[in-house]
């Protein structure tokens, strides 16, 4: 069982150091230091190392070099806190201390800290905000990328059926689907006749009909054609051979808006003059018919 020495000496000498810890509330500094005592066995076998500090209360030294061996424990135990080292002797009398307190209550010692302490809190909420700030912005492109592969992208293009003849093609070419797809061609493209969403009942429509009524839903790789004409009657009819088409559609993240230029040009002195003759003489053919059909009616 270790045997617990008188443990007033260092009281008596830190004092001044105690009152003034608790005139400035600081009990919690006295709580924090570690007092040692080293005091000689009775069985003359080495001296016991006693303080609450440790884990249980005390620790023999039996060694030739007790005494130093237990104050260098005791210091490196301490090594963090304040501590108060005392040897006694047989007679219970204090032979040596070790070991300082350090008056870490003085108001300047306070104010240091407290300032050290609202610049780490600064720098963290800074970095804090920054991160955040990184976080948002890799949300945002990943979010973008995502719509980007998953929303529907619906083109218009100028095709061509059959030799001569124009067709006008819309195209969804995302990887979802698009709906109320409404267009508008400035200048308006008029066809012979039109197919897809187009309202044709008994008779040819003005216009296409893919421009005045709205494409309710596009799928995927899904197309729609209307036909336009002849191109001999289209470069009549258009001499610039340029159109522009604004087109605005919904998703599954919102409404998209696109304009495409569109131009024959490329395709005016190659593609179609071998065909320019056929369609002359289709035009004369369907005047013929037409005064035919009159002098019946007659």
């Amino acid at each position: 069982m270790v045997r617990r020495c008188r443990g007033d000496y260092w009281r008596v000498h830190h004092a001044s150091l105690l009152d003034r810890s608790l005139a400035k509330g600081g009990p919690a500094l006295v709580h924090s230091i570690h007092l040692y005592e080293v005091c000689p066995r009775k069985d003359r076998r080495g001296v016991d190392l006693i303080s609450d500090a440790l884990p249980f209360g005390g620790l023999w030294y039996g060694s030739p070099n007790a005494v130093s061996n237990a104050i260098d424990y005791a210091k490196f135990r301490s090594r963090s806190h304040n501590a108060v080292i005392c040897v006694y002797d047989e007679t219970g009398n204090v032979i040596d201390t070790h070991g300082r307190i350090r008056d870490v209550t003085r108001p300047e010692m306070i104010e240091i800290l407290t300032s050290l302490l609202v610049a780490i809190t600064g720098i963290y909420a800074y970095l804090t905000f920054r991160i955040l700030q990184a976080n948002r912005a890799s949300v945002a492109a990943m979010n973008a990328q995502i719509e980007a592969v998953t929303r529907p992208y619906v083109t218009v293009a100028f095709s061509r059926p059959h030799p001569g003849f124009l067709s006008f093609t819309v195209s969804n070419v995302g990887h979802s689907a698009a709906v109320n797809v409404e267009m508008k061609s400035d200048p308006e493209i008029k066809p012979v006749r039109a197919s897809g969403s187009a309202k044709t009942i008994g008779r040819v429509p003005e216009s296409i009909g893919l421009f005045h009524h709205p494409i309710p839903y596009l799928a995927p790789s899904q197309s729609i054609d209307a036909l336009i004409g002849h191109y001999s009657g289209i470069r009549e009819s258009y001499p610039d051979l340029r159109f522009t088409i604004s087109l605005s559609y919904g998703g599954s993240a919102g409404r998209y808006t696109d304009t495409i230029e569109l131009s024959l040009k490329p395709t005016d002195d190659v593609q179609h003059l071998a065909d320019y003759n056929v369609g002359e003489e289709l035009h004369e053919i369907r005047n013929a018919l037409d005064e035919i059909k009159s002098r019946f009616k007659t």
